[in-house]
């Protein structure tokens, strides 16, 4: 997945187990940085955590919002 496109955007992301979270993408990690190198990750900052990270594997969903 792209997650670079990401960077600094207001993003929606829904979870395959159905976590909805909005905030603004703060990082990004690429696979090989990554705990087992199998996925990237996507951490955003929300109104309630500092830090909310996503692999690729847990995504459903990412919208770009305003």
């Amino acid at each position: 997945m792209d997650f670079m496109k990401y960077m600094g955007e207001k993003i929606k992301v829904v979870s395959k187990s159905g976590i909805v979270q909005v905030g603004k993408v703060i990082s990004y990690t690429g696979k090989q940085d990554t705990e087992g190198g199998k996925y990237d990750e996507l951490t955003i900052e929300t109104k309630d955590y500092p830090y909310m990270s996503f692999n690729e594997s847990e995504i459903k969903s990412i919208k770009v919002i305003e």
